[in-house]
């Protein structure tokens, strides 16, 4: 894989185990050196099964989450005790309660005819910079809930985007989500993006080496264009 570019560290572990455990080092570190020079810390956590077990080894380092900002980058439009919510999911897994942050970001939304829902305070801005998003990747490329070859992909992915956050209508089971746009995604100062597999690792080295739209593919908005750190970590 051609990764030796600047700007991106990859670092591939045959154990998950060992992976977890430098990763919520690094994360950790990453928060108190913040705190320490500003007074708190802004994460931005995507959800799925792949960092949930990294989640339980961060909730465990000595972390001073009251002056911590914690960030949901996407959800689905489901209850928030449903297995199926991010939300649900991260907090579980790190142990905590939203009061348990310096500000907890989720996403606000209402039901509407039809089976529609809109998206709240979606211009509602966030404490930039983000010291890290740690992001996953699904096997058609997208990252968060910026899927391929939607109607707003192109504006989900657009740096000139008016809002923070947005709603996606997606082909998932579950369609409606909701999704940080690319463009607080880059006010970051190092993203992080998680995947396990060898079929990742194949689609993704096919996407970093080669000339594809971010359109098909969405995570190469971020290879293309983000300026500052990316670090990619694999695990089998």
């Amino acid at each position: 894989m051609k990764i030796n570019k600047r700007r991106l560290v990859f670092r591939k572990f045959n154990s998950c185990f060992l992976l977890e455990n430098e990763l919520s080092l690094l994360l950790s570190k990453r928060i108190n050196l913040s705190i320490e020079k500003k007074g708190y810390a802004s994460i931005a956590l995507s959800g799925g099964k792949t960092p949930l077990s990294l989640y339980k080894k961060l909730s465990k380092k000595d972390i001073e989450w009251k002056r911590t900002n914690l960030y949901l980058v996407d959800e689905r439009a489901v209850h928030l005790t449903s297995k199926d919510s991010n939300q649900y999911n991260i907090l579980s897994a790190l142990s905590k309660k939203t009061s348990d942050f310096r500000e907890f970001r989720s996403f606000d939304y209402k039901k509407k005819n039809k089976g529609k829902v809109e998206l709240i305070n979606s211009d509602k801005k966030f404490s930039f910079p983000i010291n890290f998003t740690l992001l996953g990747m699904g096997d058609d490329g997208h990252f968060a809930s910026i899927f391929p070859n939607l109607e707003d992909t192109e504006l989900l992915l657009d740096c000139n985007n008016k809002d923070y956050i947005s709603y996606a209508k997606t082909n998932e089971k579950i369609p409606h989500r909701f999704t940080m746009t690319y463009k607080t995604i880059s006010q970051s100062e190092m993203i992080v993006i998680f995947i396990k597999g060898e079929k990742k690792l194949s689609l993704i080295k096919n996407i970093i080496e080669n000339e594809v739209s971010p359109s098909l593919y969405p995570i190469k908005k971020i290879f293309n264009d983000f300026k500052n750190e990316i670090r990619l970590y694999w695990c089998k």
